[in-house]
């Protein structure tokens, strides 16, 4: 145990005379309050961590704009990035203890029992996942897009287990803000390529929607992927139509007509 000095914060005095002799006397009045509290302080221990060595995922998410939460999931999807084949994840693991000068590995397990787990060829992870001499560690966790990922969504599920050099005695924390526990010895990474309709999609526009027509859309307009999630007025969203229609008559003009998922020919809506 670590012991330390606790004294109430010094307080300064108010002049109490307006005499010529006031500053003499607050000088000593203060003297005498502090040699009081000086005297009156105690030495009390302060408890430090004694228990085992241990290790704990320590990983947060953004629940909303403003609401940063530990969590014991990571979402991760494609979807908005179709230039990118792969990403890396990085999950912080802390440890408990005193650290030392030499480097010590940890000990993880995947945990493959989900109806969608992820395959090896879908991830990849460090061979040696090691703390060099510091209480934490970001581990990195590399997700390989695959053509299933349109369609399905997959999970990795990562288990803290324990060694000679590690213990994992904490399974669960609670967290007030989400109203129950979040498992700090497990963490599963979510992740997909699933392109869904947006929400301001308007079909009179547009037409009907498809992966493939979002995606083109966002190209010849120069704009993310995700740019119909966010608020927009009909009006802009009738000049999007009208724009894209233009390339697609241009492009059909120039014997390149593009064709839509279903091997039609990709069209805008009826109410340009």
């Amino acid at each position: 145990m670590r012991t330390g000095m606790y004294c109430p914060r010094f307080l300064t005095t108010k002049s109490v005379t307006a005499t010529k002799n006031a500053p003499i006397m607050k000088k000593l009045f203060s003297i005498i309050i502090m040699v009081t509290i000086l005297a009156g302080c105690k030495r009390n221990e302060v408890p430090v961590y004694d228990g085992p060595k241990a290790v704990y995922f320590d990983v947060y998410r953004d629940y909303s704009i403003s609401a940063n939460y530990l969590a014991d999931s990571t979402l991760i999807t494609f979807a908005y990035s179709p230039e990118l084949n792969d990403t890396t994840v990085y999950l912080r693991i802390r440890t408990q203890g005193d650290t030392t000068g030499s480097t010590r590995d940890l000990s993880i397990r995947i945990i493959d029992t989900a109806a969608k787990a992820a395959r090896r060829d879908q991830f990849d992870l460090p061979a040696t996942i090691s703390v060099p001499g510091k209480n934490q560690v970001m581990l990195p966790v590399r997700l390989k897009k695959s053509a299933d990922m349109q369609t399905d969504t997959f999970t990795l599920t990562l288990e803290l287990v324990e060694n000679a050099q590690f213990k994992v005695p904490v399974s669960t924390v609670h967290v007030a803000e989400l109203g129950r526990a979040v498992n700090v010895k497990r963490h599963i990474v979510v992740f997909n390529d699933i392109l869904m309709q947006p929400k301001y999609w308007v079909s009179g526009y547009l037409g009907s929607w498809s992966r493939k027509k979002h995606l083109l859309m966002s190209e010849v307009l120069g704009y993310p992927v995700n740019f119909l999630e966010i608020s927009v007025l009909p009006g802009t969203v009738k000049f999007y139509g009208r724009y894209v229609r233009n390339y697609l008559e241009t492009e059909a003009a120039a014997g390149r007509t593009v064709l839509d998922e279903d091997g039609s020919v990709m069209k805008m809506g009826d109410s340009l």
